[in-house]
């Protein structure tokens, strides 16, 4: 009876410890895609004269999974709701000045609508988060060409954020998928 509690309280150590080494090893992945996502959307960015494009890796970093069927799937539902939080913004834009109360209005008007559109599922904030990223960087203080010329700019960095982390995720799941297949011909 003690042999079958001490095996069984070892198999028990030697499954956590694999599951920890599991968690760990996919926590790095995870990191190293967000790693190369950065520096990689930054050097889009400058390529386009854009040296600063903290949005776009918000919207990186935001459109991220663990997973790559995952971040297929979470990417191409947040990409639809930060697309309709730019569109709402542009709109806002192209249509007034904003001040607070259309700012406001602006934000909330793509949240619902994002919630509203059911085909999407997923997360609906980020409909939101991209209008008030795009409406509000300066809506107080611009004209309303140059606040649309800066409306452009943001949906840019918001959307092209998502299509980096997407873009990194799959090459990251090839490079890996080939390590793996790599390692299981050298265990055997």
């Amino acid at each position: 009876m003690d042999e079958s509690i001490s095996s069984s309280a070892q198999a028990a150590k030697l499954n956590a410890k694999l599951n920890r080494a599991h968690h760990a090893r996919r926590g790095l992945r995870y990191a190293l895609r967000i790693f190369a996502g950065v520096v990689v959307l930054w050097k889009i960015a400058a390529a386009f004269g854009d040296y600063s494009p903290v949005w776009a890796t918000v919207s990186l970093v935001m459109t991220s999974e663990l997973e790559m069927r995952l971040s297929l799937f979470a990417s191409s539902r947040r990409f639809a709701h930060m697309a309709i939080g730019c569109g709402v913004a542009l709109l806002t834009l192209w249509a007034v000045r904003p001040n607070l109360w259309e700012y406001a209005a602006a934000v909330t008007a793509a949240a619902l609508i994002s919630f509203f559109v059911m085909e999407i599922g997923g997360n609906w904030r980020a409909a939101g988060a991209a209008t008030a990223i795009v409406a509000g960087s300066r809506y107080d203080t611009f004209t309303r060409s140059a606040g649309m010329q800066e409306g452009v700019v943001r949906s840019a960095e918001v959307l092209g954020g998502c299509v980096v982390a997407l873009v990194v995720a799959w090459a990251a799941n090839e490079m890996w998928s080939i390590f793996e297949a790599a390692d299981a011909r050298s265990t055997k």
